[in-house]
């Protein structure tokens, strides 16, 4: 009984990972990566791939082939999510990105972008004030 429960599992896994194989594949395809440039991160097939300097989820990837959205439409996406991370923002996923979902617009991201910059200026400013100060302190100039 018991080897037939493992031998189950055993297949389980193994059309599962062709799956996901045959997804990434796919994917690959469909980008025009090389699919030698695709691998699963660390060996956890299904989880997270590397493909090419990108990293995509198997959901990312099964909605970009199942839902079969325009070849661009990722892309737009992937370039969103990175803005959103940038900026501290929570971002969609892929499926409600297709959907049509709420969205920041171009001009509002680079807002927050201009006042993400603004604020690094003003810290690193600061810091610069500061090593002034300590400088000056560790010579026994008088402030």
């Amino acid at each position: 009984m018991e080897t037939e429960n493992h031998r189950r599992k055993a297949a389980l896994k193994e059309n599962f990972e062709a799956a996901c194989n045959d997804y990434l594949r796919e994917f690959c395809i469909k980008h025009h990566f090389s699919k030698d440039s695709a691998f699963w991160i660390g060996d956890d097939v299904g989880g997270v791939a590397s493909i090419g300097d990108y990293s995509v989820d198997m959901n990312t990837i099964r909605v970009d082939i199942d839902d079969s959205p325009g070849e661009t439409e990722f892309w737009d996406w992937y370039d969103y999510s990175i803005s959103c991370y940038d900026l501290s923002l929570a971002a969609c996923n892929f499926r409600s990105w297709i959907s049509g979902c709420p969205r920041y617009s171009d001009e509002k991201l680079q807002s927050l972008r201009d006042l993400k910059n603004k604020i690094k200026d003003a810290e690193d400013g600061f810091r610069r004030a500061i090593e002034e100060i300590q400088i000056k302190e560790r010579n026994n100039i008088c402030l």
